[in-house]
């Protein structure tokens, strides 16, 4: 049997969770049809598919034993980073795989280059790594020059294979990438859409917190997702373009004309966006955050009548210390509510006694 690695390499903020989602849920449904999707997270014995890959495919027999009893016509693996590995990890996984007796068809996504960079700083804001006075310029030369021709270079020009997101969602996402990256017509398959973008009252919150608790500085990733998950208008467009990010796109939308001349951008001039503040929140911006974090905390006064019956049952049978732990949980959700901490007094206080 002839048998084909489709390798989905992203990019960034081009629809990937959407198509991984959507595999995920098609799982069984694909491999009915001869197409068998490996998230990236598969654990196999001791390691997982994304650790084996980064380690430049080091000799382990586990994996090379399961892609070689592996009996479907297509393989799928898809994940943004694969994009972003040295010129010698990608060579390796080559290597491997065609030692496996794959065919490879590699496939990178990529999108407007204005409409790019909104997202992608706009990701890095929502992730703790960057604020609205960060420096943007790396990643739309990477992803528009450097990683095209890497990809070229490793894999071959006649197995890479270049879409353009705009193309893909006139289709409906899932669907374009069955028919052109899978080679399945007519799929029908249950798109499932992933739309992890904030709002501006979300954006505006998030670039403040990450100035005042940048990551690694002990921020709470509880209050992250409560922040990225504040309701509100679509957020705006804040991120210039530079001189020098344009160049580099536009030799890379020069080479990927040759590779592709269907390619539906045009050259990019430089552009600076009249933008408001981000560091002023709006009573609009103040009011979404607080109805958010009541919405939070609200599920949380849900689970007190659990843990005050969860902590009596661990009193009863000596277990003193957790029932405490499930009581001092209990009074950060209901700091002043007397039952808790009366009760919290008396375990304290029998603790204290044993």
């Amino acid at each position: 049997m002839n048998r084909t690695l489709v390798l989905h390499v992203g990019a960034h903020k081009t629809g990937t969770t959407t198509i991984q989602d959507s595999l995920k849920k098609n799982i069984s449904l694909l491999q009915s049809k001869g197409i068998l999707y490996i998230p990236f997270n598969y654990y196999l014995k001791k390691s997982n598919l994304k650790d084996f890959l980064r380690s430049g495919m080091n000799n382990d027999d586990d994996w090379f034993d399961f892609f070689k009893s592996i009996n479907c016509e297509r393989v799928v693996i898809s994940a943004e980073e694969i994009s972003m590995y040295s010129h010698d990890t990608l060579s390796k996984i080559k290597t491997f795989f065609l030692d496996n007796g794959f065919e490879l068809s590699v496939h990178y996504f990529l999108r407007e280059p204005f409409a790019w960079k909104q997202s992608d700083c706009k990701q890095m804001i929502k992730s703790g790594t960057a604020s609205f006075n960060s420096t943007f310029d790396k990643n739309a030369t990477e992803r528009y020059f450097n990683i095209p021709q890497k990809l070229d270079d490793v894999f071959g020009v006649d197995i890479v294979f270049y879409h353009f997101m705009e193309n893909a969602v006139t289709e409906g996402l899932f669907n374009y990438f069955c028919k052109n990256c899978l080679v399945l017509e007519n799929s029908n398959l249950a798109e499932v859409r992933s739309n992890d973008s904030l709002s501006e009252s979300a954006l505006k919150i998030a670039n403040i917190y990450n100035e005042d608790y940048p990551r690694g500085s002990g921020r709470s990733m509880l209050l992250s997702e409560i922040i990225h998950s504040v309701q509100g208008a679509r957020s705006e467009n804040y991120f210039d373009i530079s001189k020098d990010e344009c160049l580099k796109i536009n030799e890379g939308i020069e080479y990927l004309k040759k590779r592709n001349k269907n390619i539906p951008y045009s050259h990019v001039e430089p552009y600076t966006y009249q933008r408001k503040e981000l560091d002023n929140l709006s009573r609009e911006d103040f009011k979404n955050f607080i109805d958010k974090l009541n919405e939070y905390l609200t599920k949380f006064e849900d689970y007190i009548p659990l843990l005050r019956n969860l902590s009596n049952e661990l009193s009863k049978n000596d277990e003193l210390d957790s029932a405490i732990k499930l009581l001092e949980l209990a009074r950060l959700i209901r700091p002043h509510g007397p039952y808790i901490n009366n009760r919290l007094d008396t375990l304290l206080e029998m603790k204290k006694e044993n």
